[in-house]
């Protein structure tokens, strides 16, 4: 995914984290995301 950024020009930026992430590759990935935002929102 980074490559298609820089190929159409973008710059991109990246860093080395110790927090946990996720990937969001499919739908049902977004929903997933999107739900975890609404009950870190609600807390």
């Amino acid at each position: 995914e980074q490559l298609r950024w820089i190929e159409n020009g973008f710059t991109i930026k990246a860093g080395i984290t110790e927090r946990e992430t996720i990937g969001i590759d499919t739908p049902q990935d977004m929903e997933k995301a999107l739900a975890f935002l609404r009950r870190q929102a609600g807390s």
